[in-house]
């Protein structure tokens, strides 16, 4: 059997879209190191930009984020082996600016809105270790009642207030307002399924729990709109660490270098309680929605 499938992959810059590309084009072309996942049957189009980003996830590089005007078109028929199912999966690696353009600048462009029109799954990113945290109510009322007593002993030099700009957002907020972008683009229809795929998972483990737990605690905004918009998204979380560690020194990247056997073995992916190295496992749960 095969079919057609089209996955958009979603979220800010440096939320590890192209990484997560980069690392998947090596699993697929590698399946004897990561058993069960999807294998290549037949790349669709030129290597070239695959090949480069892959080249520098194997070099232990910093995979380069994706610009606006030189952004990538992945497209390759992939093949279930447990299934026999093939499906030919086309991953635009649209750049993160354009997405900071829809939640700060409320624009965004046609060729966005017809790979979504066209799109049967989204791959929504966010970074676990960049995270933009709220403020309570309450923490800022214990920070004014600080401020006070600061005031009335020594008022301070007078200040210009720094003006409010969107980029201040906390991160689920953002993720949000992509999601409702997202919904109100699309239009009323079927159900769409999202996986929110929460990288650098190796920074974070299961220190809250699994990646549920993650989106529950530390994303309760986030949490709170998918379990209430269940008609338009069916949501799945998955911790992801397609990098397998920090790679901002020499040291790091020589260190992981040393600790891995296989390249395929620094990839992490938690899904429940689940842990294995398949990174194709979010793209796996995606493509069960089109055969349904």
């Amino acid at each position: 059997m095969s079919r057609e499938f089209s996955c958009l992959m979603v979220g800010l810059h440096a939320t590890g879209k192209t990484t997560f590309l980069a690392a998947t084009w090596y699993v697929v072309n590698h399946t004897d190191e990561v058993p069960g996942a999807l294998r290549l049957n037949q790349l669709k189009g030129d290597d070239h930009y695959l090949g480069g980003i892959c080249a520098d996830w194997l070099q232990y590089k910093e995979v380069q984020r994706t610009k606006v005007g030189a952004e990538g078109q992945a497209s390759m028929e992939l093949r279930d082996d447990a299934s026999g199912t093939v499906i030919e999966v086309a991953f635009p690696d649209l750049s993160g600016e354009r997405f900071r353009q829809q939640v700060e600048e409320r624009h965004t462009d046609h060729d966005y809105i017809r790979l979504l029109s066209g799109c049967d799954g989204v791959l929504l990113f966010t970074h676990t270790g960049t995270l933009i945290s709220p403020t309570r109510i309450d923490e800022a009322e214990d920070l004014v009642a600080i401020i006070d007593v600061e005031e009335a002993a020594e008022p301070p030099a007078h200040e210009d207030p720094q003006p409010w700009d969107p980029k201040m957002l906390p991160s689920q907020v953002k993720l949000v307002e992509l999601l409702q972008i997202l919904e109100e683009l699309r239009g009323p229809g079927s159900i769409l399924r999202v996986g929110l795929i929460l990288s650098a998972w190796d920074l974070v483990q299961d220190a809250d729990g699994g990646p549920e737990a993650f989106v529950q605690n530390r994303l309760p905004l986030l949490h709170q709109f998918i379990s209430t918009n269940t008609g338009s998204f069916q949501v799945k979380s998955f911790g992801v660490s397609a990098q397998g560690a920090p790679l901002d020194s020499e040291a790091k990247r020589k260190a992981l270098a040393s600790e891995t056997y296989q390249p395929a073995s620094r990839i992490m992916v938690k899904d429940g309680s689940r842990t294995s190295m398949d990174i194709t496992t979010p793209i796996k749960w995606l493509m069960e929605s089109d055969a349904e």
